[in-house]
Formats: structure tokens, sequence, C-alpha cells
């Protein structure tokens, strides 16, 4: 005659191993269940290397003279920062945008003439006048896009007075032409239809990074 006890422990076995086998089943159910949750996710987004080296940090200030009326104008970079800007696409997706702000006071015959903000976004330079005091806006010294669509002309070197520049674009942006050199931004300006109308050639500087 079998064993009581033998009997219970070979129920209990069997009641167990159809418990784990239940419980594997539901493993391998959702396992396999698709997930219909968006995938989300953050991407850094820096800005574009030959941007890079336009940025200017405080302190930093170029020194234009006017070949034909001897006026001098300077910019000087007061305050300069970076920082990321966050934009949604969507589904769980955000791009974080490096850029680099640049605050900036052009004076104009020993006079502060005007003031602008220079923002460089991943492949662009924005240029805003914060305030404009005698109308006599002259412009600042970052431009450099490095972009067929708005390079009208690329030197390998440029002469501008004694000074030789390298990796030179020109750029007509309104009433204004632009020579701008990588690591020194606008080294010429050209300004056609102005009070301030003439060639401003850069003639010192010094340059912060």
């Amino acid at each position: 005659m079998p064993d009581v006890r033998q009997n219970i422990i070979l129920i209990r076995a069997t009641k167990m191993n159809k418990y784990s086998l239940f419980l594997l089943i539901l493993i391998q159910l959702y396992g396999c269940q698709k997930d219909d949750s968006p995938p989300g996710g953050t991407t850094n987004i820096n800005i574009k290397p030959e941007l890079k080296s336009q940025e200017f940090k405080s302190g930093s200030y170029w020194i234009y003279k006017n070949d034909s009326t001897n006026k001098i104008d300077c910019t000087i970079v007061y305050q300069a920062f970076k920082d990321f800007e966050s934009f949604y696409r969507g589904h769980g997706f955000t791009d974080n945008y490096e850029y680099f702000e640049m605050f900036f006071n052009v004076y104009y015959v020993n006079n502060l003439s005007s003031s602008y903000w220079d923002r460089i976004f991943y492949d662009r330079v924005y240029q805003n006048p914060v305030n404009s005091f005698d109308n006599h806006l002259l412009g600042g010294p970052i431009i450099y896009y490095q972009d067929t669509l708005q390079v009208q002309n690329y030197f390998d070197s440029l002469q501008v007075g004694s000074n030789i520049f390298y990796q030179v674009q020109q750029e007509s942006i309104d009433s204004t032409i632009w020579y701008s050199a990588k690591s020194f931004g606008v080294i010429k300006k050209v300004i056609l239809y102005s009070l301030n109308k003439g060639t401003w050639n850069l003639i010192r500087w010094k340059i912060l990074k």
C-alpha cells in the first residue's frame, strides 16, 4: 500500500509544476506584447563647428576706420554666454539647440551709437539692434555664415589695410557689403547708403575666446 505522505508530496509537486508553467506562459505573453507608448528622447544639437570660431567673449572689441573720413567706429562685447533652447517635436521627442549670445555696443566718434544682440544658433547668426541712439547704425563684428546661399564670394586671403586675413567671406545685407573672416568676425564693411557710408576697415582688435 503506497505511503499517503508520498502521494501528498507528489500532488503538491504536480500543482507547483502547473503553477510554474502558468507563470512562464504569462511572462512570455507580456514580454511579446507591443509597447504602444511613444518612444521619446532628447537630442542635443550643437552649433556647427565653423560658427564656433565666431564665439567672442565679453571684453572683445573691434576698431574700424573710415578710409575717406578717418572717423572711428568701435564695437565692444559687454556680455556673452552659452545655453540650450528646447523645442518639443512631438511623440516624446525634444531637441535641445545650443546657442551662443553676445551683447555689444557700437561707439561712433566716441559716442554710443547703438546696441546689438547677436545669437549664433546651429548654422546661422542672428543680429538684432537693441537700441539705436543716433540712427547711424554701423553693425556688429560677428557675421560668418559659411553657407553658399548667403555667401557671394569667398577669398582664401584678403588684405585690409596693412593686415592680411584668411578664410574671408563676402555677403550683402541690406545696403552694406560685409567681409568677415573666420575667428575674426567682420574685417571690412562697405556702407552704400547712410550718413556713415564708405569703407570701414578693421585696424585694431582684441579677441577673447
